[in-house]
Protein backbone atom coordinates (compact mmCIF):
# COMPACT_ATOMS: atom_id res chain seq x y z
CA UNK A 1 0.00 0.00 0.00
CA UNK A 2 1.22 3.41 -0.56
CA UNK A 3 1.21 6.19 1.70
CA UNK A 4 -1.52 9.51 0.78
CA UNK A 5 -0.40 12.09 2.17
CA UNK A 6 -4.34 13.94 1.60
CA UNK A 7 -5.42 10.97 4.02
CA UNK A 8 -2.86 11.20 6.48
CA UNK A 9 -3.25 14.63 6.37
CA UNK A 10 -7.06 14.29 7.18
CA UNK A 11 -6.57 12.06 9.65
CA UNK A 12 -4.10 13.82 11.56
CA UNK A 13 -7.02 17.43 11.38
CA UNK A 14 -10.27 15.19 11.95
CA UNK A 15 -8.45 14.64 15.43
CA UNK A 16 -7.58 18.33 15.94
CA UNK A 17 -10.92 19.97 15.21
CA UNK A 18 -13.28 17.27 16.35
CA UNK A 19 -14.73 17.93 19.41
CA UNK A 20 -14.20 14.49 21.07
CA UNK A 21 -10.52 14.55 22.21
CA UNK A 22 -9.81 10.79 21.27
CA UNK A 23 -11.79 8.66 18.41
CA UNK A 24 -12.47 5.08 17.42
CA UNK A 25 -11.30 4.18 14.07
CA UNK A 26 -15.15 4.54 13.08
CA UNK A 27 -15.29 7.75 13.99
CA UNK A 28 -12.41 9.08 12.08
CA UNK A 29 -13.71 7.08 8.82
CA UNK A 30 -17.14 8.58 9.27
CA UNK A 31 -15.10 12.16 9.17
CA UNK A 32 -12.42 11.30 6.69
CA UNK A 33 -14.27 8.93 4.09
CA UNK A 34 -18.16 9.56 4.61
CA UNK A 35 -18.85 7.79 0.98
CA UNK A 36 -15.77 4.87 1.81
CA UNK A 37 -13.18 7.01 -0.21
CA UNK A 38 -10.77 4.77 1.90
CA UNK A 39 -11.43 1.63 3.07
CA UNK A 40 -11.05 0.82 6.60
CA UNK A 41 -7.51 -1.20 6.04
CA UNK A 42 -6.34 1.92 4.22
CA UNK A 43 -7.38 4.29 7.02
CA UNK A 44 -5.67 1.84 9.92
CA UNK A 45 -2.54 1.44 8.07
CA UNK A 46 -2.16 5.13 7.74
CA UNK A 47 -3.02 5.84 11.53
CA UNK A 48 -0.13 2.97 12.42
CA UNK A 49 2.05 5.18 9.87
CA UNK A 50 1.16 8.30 11.88
CA UNK A 51 1.71 6.26 15.05
CA UNK A 52 5.23 5.52 13.94
CA UNK A 53 5.96 9.42 13.04
CA UNK A 54 4.87 10.29 16.98
CA UNK A 55 1.93 12.02 15.33
CA UNK A 56 -0.85 10.27 17.09
CA UNK A 57 -1.40 7.27 19.77
CA UNK A 58 -3.80 4.39 20.19
CA UNK A 59 -4.70 2.84 23.67
CA UNK A 60 -5.82 -0.51 24.91
CA UNK A 61 -9.89 0.15 24.17
CA UNK A 62 -8.58 1.46 20.36
CA UNK A 63 -9.17 5.14 20.89
CA UNK A 64 -6.69 7.17 19.05
CA UNK A 65 -5.48 10.81 20.14
CA UNK A 66 -3.51 13.40 18.85
CA UNK A 67 -0.38 13.90 20.36
CA UNK A 68 1.64 17.14 21.31
CA UNK A 69 3.29 16.76 17.82
CA UNK A 70 0.34 15.71 15.92
CA UNK A 71 -1.23 18.98 17.40
CA UNK A 72 1.60 20.93 16.17
CA UNK A 73 1.62 19.59 12.63
CA UNK A 74 -1.95 19.86 12.67
CA UNK A 75 -2.07 23.82 13.62
CA UNK A 76 1.22 24.36 11.05
CA UNK A 77 -0.35 26.94 8.32
CA UNK A 78 2.48 26.72 5.86
CA UNK A 79 1.52 24.40 2.97
CA UNK A 80 4.38 21.64 2.34
CA UNK A 81 4.71 20.24 -1.17
CA UNK A 82 3.28 17.44 -2.16
CA UNK A 83 7.21 15.29 -1.37
CA UNK A 84 7.63 17.46 1.60
CA UNK A 85 4.44 16.34 3.31
CA UNK A 86 5.49 13.04 4.66
CA UNK A 87 8.99 14.24 5.59
CA UNK A 88 7.40 17.32 7.86
CA UNK A 89 5.08 14.99 9.45
CA UNK A 90 8.11 13.34 10.95
CA UNK A 91 9.18 16.22 12.60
Amino acid sequence: MRRDQTLGEAIVAALCTHKDPQLTLEKIREVVSPNEEYADDAIQYHITLLEGLGLVRSNSTSLIRLTSAGHDRAENTDKPGSMDTWRILGR
